[in-house]
């Protein structure tokens, strides 16, 4: 961390919590305590009631407060008569001292709780929701959800616009705020959901649990466009997962799924059955497989063969024993014990080998053999550029591979 910051933070911590200093000179020996100064200010106590003094001992804050107030900002929650309010550095009232509660976490959107209701405020009065609901969710109005907030009524979870109006009716154990794609996932008879922003079932309530994943997908564009993914699962050896249209895309027949990366998935099964397995299996009691955002299929079914998957270069490189390697699009660019020794050479070509046992099954360490081994250069699909047998297949294409070459470290 920065010095300097590390000091500013410092600074706020000694404000905030050390204990009070004994008053150093007669202007503050009025008080029964003082914090330290912080650009100018202090906390100070008296009679068991709280403020701020500046270091002449005057107070910018008076102390007449029930309450610490922690720090010095444009929207402090202070407490008066048992009721808390919301106060400015001109010790101007912002919100009056009529609540049990405020929260001015988010200035944008305070919360405040009265009798045990909640209602939302702005940091200049202005009242947003009434004092009406019994819950309201951080972030209402603010943030990537500035036309929504979550609210509770009638012990059921709901969506309100600004108008107080429900855009999602409260019939749900529970909710989240809407997703970019206007999508929020609903609780219901302890089963997960989705609806729409004018409230209507987009996914039934079914599942044991849905969540987010997002991916890149676009086959030509790899990395312009993003993609998001829903896992849905029905339980156990059943998760599976739906597109942004709600469509889907992996059927909920596998054990798990994981993100390898921004552009795959790993697939998983069961080898056995679960109750032969312990709570958690290992992975070598599981088969995995992969789906490909760029496709938006399973291009590789969950096998025992494959033992490690890696991603390089937006390739990705299997093992099964044997290298294989694919693109984004799940296409096979390098077969399975065809070469040893592949590198992928400035993300565009694969320089291989090829021994004299054909390939993968012997690495040549013995000079003799290591003479007769054939070197290739293959593009990003896969074919042979240049061969150290048969020469150049591709003038172009090995030009470009010799010029991205030459600028490489």
């Amino acid at each position: 961390m920065h010095p300097a910051r590390l000091i500013r933070l410092s600074a706020v911590f000694l404000l905030s919590f050390l204990p009070f200093a004994s008053a150093q000179n007669a202007a503050l020996d009025a008080f029964d305590r003082v914090g330290a100064f912080f650009k100018g200010v202090a906390p100070a106590e008296k009679d068991g009631r709280h403020g701020f003094i500046d270091e002449s001992g005057r107070e910018v804050i008076p102390v007449i407060y029930e309450r610490p107030i922690y720090f010095f900002t444009d929207a402090m929650v202070a407490t008066l008569d048992g009721k808390v309010g919301l106060i400015n550095k001109r010790h101007e009232i912002l919100l009056p001292f009529a609540f049990d509660e405020v929260d001015a976490r988010n200035v944008n959107s305070i919360r405040v709780q009265a009798g045990g209701l909640w209602g939302l405020y702005q940091s200049d009065g202005t009242e947003v929701l009434p004092v009406h609901y019994e819950a309201i969710k951080p972030g209402a109005f603010t943030g990537d959800h500035p036309d929504h907030a979550v609210v509770a009524k009638d012990f059921y979870w709901g969506v309100v616009d600004r108008s107080g109006r429900f855009v999602v009716p409260p019939a749900y154990e529970e909710i989240e705020a809407f997703d970019a794609n206007g999508l929020a996932r609903v609780k219901q008879n302890s089963r997960w959901g989705m609806v729409d922003r004018e409230g209507a079932e987009r996914v039934p309530a079914i599942y044991e649990s849905i969540g987010p994943w997002t991916g890149k997908f676009d086959a030509d564009h790899p990395l312009d466009t993003i993609r998001t993914f829903y896992p849905v699962s029905l339980g156990t050896e059943k998760t599976g997962a739906l597109d942004t249209q709600l469509n889907k895309v992996i059927p909920e027949t596998y054990f798990s799924i994981e993100p390898l990366d921004e552009r795959y998935l790993l697939v998983s099964r069961l080898n056995y059955p679960l109750e032969e397995l312990g709570p958690t299996p290992r992975q070598d009691e599981m088969s995995f497989g992969v789906f490909s955002f760029a496709s938006g299929t399973v291009f590789l079914s969950p096998e025992f063969k494959y033992n490690s998957f890696t991603v390089d270069g937006g390739f990705l490189w299997v093992r099964a024993p044997g290298l294989a390697v694919y693109n984004e699009a799940g296409k096979q660019v390098i077969p399975p014990r065809k070469y040893s020794g592949v590198e992928l050479v400035g993300g565009r070509f694969f320089e291989a080998r090829v021994t004299p046992s054909g390939g993968w099954a012997e690495l040549s360490m013995n000079s003799a053999l290591s003479e007769k081994e054939e070197t290739v250069v293959l593009n990003a699909q896969g074919a042979v550029i240049f061969s150290s047998k048969s020469g150049v297949a591709d003038a172009e294409a090995y030009a470009a591979y010799l010029e991205l070459k030459q600028d490489l470290p």
